[in-house]
C-alpha cells in the first residue's frame, strides 16, 4: 500500500472516536473499503455464491483463458472484522 494511502487511513482513524463495540468496529473499519481497495487488479468475474444462511463466498474468476489455479482465501480478522468488500482487493492480487 502506497505511503499516501496508508497516511489517509491512520489520520482518518485518529479523527473517529474509539469504538466500543465489535459492530462500532466494524462499521468504521468499512469506511475505509475505498481506499483498501483502490488500484484493485481487474477481473473477468466475481460470482457471490450462498454458502449457507447469512456466509456467502466469492468465486472470483481472472481474466485470460482457463484451466485457472485455484485459490481459497480466509480471511481472519478475528472472525470479527473486515470482509469480502474491505478485502477485495487482497483477494484479487
Amino acid at each position: 500500500m502506497p505511503r499516501a494511502d496508508l497516511d489517509a487511513i491512520l489520520g482518518a482513524l485518529r479523527g473517529l472516536p474509539a469504538p466500543a463495540t465489535i459492530p462500532e468496529l466494524r462499521t468504521s473499519f468499512a469506511l475505509f473499503g475505498d481506499v483498501l481497495n483502490s488500484d484493485a487488479p481487474a477481473v473477468a468475474a466475481v460470482q457471490r455464491v450462498e454458502i449457507s444462511d447469512g456466509v456467502a463466498a466469492d468465486v472470483i474468476t481472472p481474466p485470460g483463458r482457463p484451466p485457472f489455479p485455484v485459490l481459497v482465501y480466509l480471511h481472519g480478522g478475528g472472525w470479527a472484522i473486515g470482509s469480502a468488500t474491505t478485502h477485495a482487493k487482497l483477494a484479487r492480487q
